[in-house]
């Protein structure tokens, strides 16, 4: 009679998925960004916001800027003529 093997057989992909979560989340952790502070906008204090600009840099050059009056980093309202130090140009 053949004895029952107590080891579970793991499939080839199944174990590259596994490996590739893990490595991804050692990634995520390892950059001090975690998930749910990705979606948390900064205060305007902590990026050291203004409502003039910088030289010639301001809101309404940066790729965060909605066009309107919102940012996708800062917090609150920003004006088009405001400046930070997450800017970067659009």
């Amino acid at each position: 009679m053949k004895k029952a093997s107590s080891y579970k057989c793991i499939l080839r992909r199944e174990f590259i998925l596994t490996v590739g979560k893990g490595i991804a989340g050692v990634g995520v952790i390892a950059s001090g960004i975690y998930p749910a502070q990705a979606l948390q906008k900064a205060d305007k204090e902590v990026v050291n916001y203004q409502d003039t600009p910088n030289g010639s840099l301001s809101c309404s050059g940066c790729r965060f800027f909605d066009g309107e009056s919102g940012c996708a980093v800062v917090d609150g309202k920003v004006s088009a003529d405001g400046w930070c130090v997450a800017f970067s140009a659009s």
